[in-house]
């Protein structure tokens, strides 16, 4: 008897020759379909979009159906441009272009090579290597702010926050900066590294004690950055929310 090849298996086994991973697309399982379910959940009414680069996050929250208020911060100018062109006829999307963390002023950002791996700290050899296209290319001067001081400014009467950080090892000096302004988030979707990435920066660990200790609950975990040559995971993106009170 003859057994005839799965129609999926074959697509996928074709795929697979050609680069391409083809999986069943299972909303379950999916991070943006969990994101905006958190989104829709928790009522959010403002979106913090810190680390926004050309804006790319904003949008597919666009397209997934979030219609309330988003402010997206990008410190480097020329993804800044592109940003504030992306969000001119929105006038619920915010541009600021600053960089967030623990203190205010001017701070010097390494600028890399492929732009999205830009960091307040200094790269580590480990990043280099695993894609050597992020390699630093110069540095930049930007603003500094620390969220609790523009709160009054940015998030006004907004009480269920969504904050987003993509910050390149600056997460935990970004909380440190907001700890004020925590009290109102419901949910927050960030990186978190596994190895040293930049230098100084808190690991997994660290980050995810620190946000489980501030109330949270992790509900998804997914991939971020593979070193290729390897196939070793080293950094996650992680989704936290709020758990309702019982």
């Amino acid at each position: 008897m003859r057994v005839r090849p799965r129609r999926d298996g074959l697509l996928r086994s074709l795929a697979q020759r050609a680069g391409l991973d083809v999986r069943r697309y299972e909303p379950a399982r999916s991070a943006r379909a969990r994101r905006h379910e958190v989104v829709g959940r928790e009522t959010i009414d403002l979106v913090l979009d810190v680390g926004a680069h050309r804006g790319a996050y904003a949008r597919q929250l666009r397209q997934a159906g979030y219609r309330g208020r988003m402010v997206s911060f990008e410190p480097l100018s020329r993804p800044y441009g592109e940003l504030e062109n992306a969000s001119a006829n929105d006038p619920l999307w915010d541009a600021r272009r600053l960089a967030l963390g623990e203190r205010s002023g001017r701070a010097r950002i390494h600028r890399a090579g492929n732009s999205v791996s830009t960091s307040l700290l200094e790269m580590t050899e480990r990043h280099v290597d695993a894609m050597p296209s992020s390699a630093p290319v110069g540095a930049e001067e930007v603003q500094l702010a620390r969220l609790d001081e523009i709160c009054e400014d940015v998030v006004g009467t907004a009480e269920r926050l969504f904050v987003k950080l993509d910050v390149q090892g600056y997460e935990g000096r970004v909380l440190d900066g907001a700890t004020e302004t925590m009290a109102r988030v419901r949910a927050i979707e960030l990186e978190m590294s596994l190895v040293e990435l930049y230098g100084g920066q808190p690991l997994l660990p660290a980050v995810f004690e620190r946000l489980v200790a501030d109330g949270f609950e992790c509900v998804g975990l997914e991939p971020a950055f593979t070193d290729r040559r390897t196939g070793y995971v080293l950094q996650v993106d992680g989704l936290f929310v709020r758990p309702p009170v019982r």
